[in-house]
């Protein structure tokens, strides 16, 4: 029967009697079947699974990519001024 809910999965327990001859090939055999209901009623199996992260391949920044960067980094410097001329420690440096 089910002896336990876990986060991602359920524990079943079966106790069988047999000979100790046949437990190798009863357990292959109850593994099948079990696995057989699983897919007859689309019940997945949950695996751990790894993601591997490729680095990219770098290329150089065309002359272009470089003038729009360096245009937007200005367009920020321009924009933070007005937030440190608030600032009440910019006042005591003036």
């Amino acid at each position: 029967g089910v002896v336990e809910l876990g986060d991602n999965s359920v524990t079943i327990r079966i106790v069988v009697q047999c000979n100790e001859g046949d437990r190798a090939q009863l357990e292959r055999d109850l593994n099948r079947e079990i696995k057989l209901l699983f897919d007859k009623y689309d019940i997945g199996i949950p695996f751990p699974q790894v993601v591997i992260n490729e680095p990219t391949e770098r290329r150089k920044a065309t002359a272009a990519e470089k003038r729009s960067a360096d245009k937007f980094n200005e367009q920020q410097k321009e924009a933070s001024e007005d937030v440190f001329e608030e600032d009440p420690r910019k006042e005591n440096e003036k």
